[in-house]
């Protein structure tokens, strides 16, 4: 006898609207996360208050294809690695994606490990021919009185990370 336990999907609920849009600046994406942190922060007050890693696989034309929430770790950090960051990149077959994370503190400063985890991430996306073209952090503090958001995109910023 065979017993399959179904899997609990990470895709991250958007409209459908959301999926082949045309992602051409990192405000574009850091707007589509305001909505998506709101929309968690009413659904799951709890969880909004934990640091989260997705993934945003595009298609050829920066188009999005799909929006996973790769990791969800606690106030201060989430347990990231390449591997699963790349799965749904490779399945699905995107030729290039963005990370996204927040910072619950709302401080979008990159820690070290932030910086490390986005080199790596980067260059195992290299070496299947596969873009990374940004990681954005989202600073955003669901507990404050009013809903101030700010991100930072670290290849804007570093300029080890710009092509």
């Amino acid at each position: 006898m065979r017993i399959t336990i179904p899997r609990r999907s990470n895709k991250v609920k958007e409209s459908h609207t959301e999926y082949g849009r045309n992602i051409s600046r990192p405000s574009s994406v850091y707007e589509l996360f305001k909505t998506i942190l709101r929309r968690e922060k009413r659904e799951n007050p709890i969880d909004s208050k934990k640091e989260k890693f997705y993934t945003v696989g595009l298609n050829q034309n920066n188009g999005i294809q799909f929006i996973e929430l790769v990791s969800m770790g606690s106030l201060t950090a989430a347990t990231v690695h390449p591997r699963e960051v790349l799965r749904p990149v490779i399945i699905i077959s995107c030729p290039s994606f963005i990370c996204v994370h927040n910072h619950p503190s709302g401080n979008t400063t990159p820690s070290n490990d932030d910086l490390e985890l986005t080199r790596s991430i980067r260059n195992a996306a290299e070496i299947m021919g596969i873009c990374m073209l940004d990681h954005l952090i989202i600073g955003y503090d669901p507990d404050a009185e009013s809903e101030l958001f700010n991100y930072l995109s670290i290849f804007e910023e570093n300029s080890e990370f710009r092509a």
